[in-house]
């Protein structure tokens, strides 16, 4: 089976969900026997990032940015294409992909993320081959959930709406466009179906790759909590915060000695200047294994967002007790049975964590079966072969 796989980024190095994603859909494609051509854009990239990407297929590199410009936002205003969908697609990349149709032959075109539907669909017209729709997210549930943080009558507020309510429309009809959506989490299935009920939709959801995320023998530091995530969006910014400010001061009057470690790239300073008051500003590194294999419980707070945070399940995957919001845990099904415990209460949320610390052997005891829970429910080989499975149905 020949595939093209169309990404609106370079899927290396792994530091964010959305990264992580899109690599391992591209190298279990490869390891289940597909021939595919990776196609995405970029302006920049790594040489040994991309001589890793290669072991596994073609990378083409469309030089391409998707940044929110200023021009890009005032366009938008007077758009019914919205900004997210509108900054993927331009008759430069049109010329791009007409070029790669000529010289290529595909048997299948796999879309990651709404806004690749429709350069997806534009080849789908000129190749006359199907077309599948991986919904790492409902796109215009986060725009939604953003917006409704916001003021009602700020400017911001209102172009946020604005941009949901656009966004919502695009995806009821691309939805249905495609061949096949292959939705992360049952409850996006379920509104996939309620944007368009023609679509066809099948859960694939995310995972985790056990050979790679496995549990060193090291003694775990029972007054540590970690999260790691990536930085650059105001989301995980904004949950981090809330985290610092309601809930650590409280695990604190009971654990002097407990510590929040925050890796990832780009950390805000206003982290860096909380070493007082238990934060433990690492930012990025290469790996982030050994970090998540010395703490003892990993925490999640965020307040906007949609589809899966793999974060969690790679957390789980290294036998760690998370404690998530529920928009963070959205879609993991049977949280409180595996590992996971939810809470938008930071009271709660402080008590929590604290039974976990005052109880370092049932804390272990949970977290291996959060791994058992990971390695029956939520690996990367089992997913991908719900799509190839697919694929080969549609070929």
């Amino acid at each position: 089976m020949k595939i093209l796989q169309l990404s609106p980024q370079f899927p290396l190095p792994t530091d964010n969900g959305g990264k992580i994603g899109i690599f391992n859909i591209f190298k279990e494609f490869a390891e289940q026997g597909a021939e595919v051509t990776f196609v995405c854009y970029a302006e920049d990239i790594d040489s040994e990032q991309l001589k890793i990407a290669e072991q596994y297929g073609e990378v083409i590199i469309i030089r391409h940015s998707t940044k929110n410009t200023n021009l890009r936002i005032f366009n938008s205003l007077f758009s019914n294409i919205p900004l997210y969908l509108g900054k993927h697609f331009n008759d430069n990349i049109r010329k791009e992909l007409k070029q790669i149709a000529k010289t290529h032959k595909f048997d299948v075109i796999h879309a990651d993320h709404s806004c690749m539907a429709a350069p997806a669909l534009f080849l789908k017209k000129m190749l006359n081959i199907p077309v599948g729709l991986r919904l790492h997210n409902i796109e215009y549930k986060i725009w939604r959930r953003y917006s409704n943080s916001l003021p009602k009558y700020s400017l911001k507020g209102m172009f946020v709406s604005d941009q949901a309510n656009k966004l919502k429309a695009a995806e009821s009809q691309l939805y249905g466009m495609a061949d096949i959506c292959f939705a992360i989490t049952e409850n996006d299935k379920k509104i996939a179906y309620q944007l368009n009920k023609n679509a066809k939709v099948i859960v694939a959801s995310a995972g985790v790759d056990l050979h790679e995320w496995k549990v060193e023998e090291v003694q775990r530091n029972n007054s540590e909590m970690i999260l790691a995530t990536t930085w650059d969006w105001v989301h995980n910014i904004d949950g981090a915060k809330w985290f610092v400010e309601r809930v650590l001061p409280l695990v604190k009057k009971e654990f002097p000695d407990a510590q929040l470690t925050l890796t990832g790239k780009h950390l805000p300073d206003w982290f860096k200047d909380k070493k007082e008051f238990g934060v433990n500003p690492v930012g990025y590194v290469d790996d982030v294994k050994p970090y998540l294999n010395k703490a003892n419980i990993y925490v999640a707070p965020l307040f906007v967002g949609s589809g899966i945070r793999i974060k969690i399940l790679e957390a789980l995957a290294m036998e760690l007790p998370v404690i998530a919001t529920s928009i963070s845990a959205e879609g993991i099904k049977d949280n409180f049975a595996n590992g996971i415990y939810v809470t938008n209460n930071p009271k709660e949320f402080a008590r929590i964590i604290i039974d976990l610390m005052k109880h370092p052997a049932t804390t272990r005891k949970i977290g291996k079966e959060a791994r058992e829970f990971i390695q029956r429910e939520y690996t990367w080989n089992n997913n991908v072969a719900k799509m190839m499975q697919e694929y080969k149905k549609l070929i």
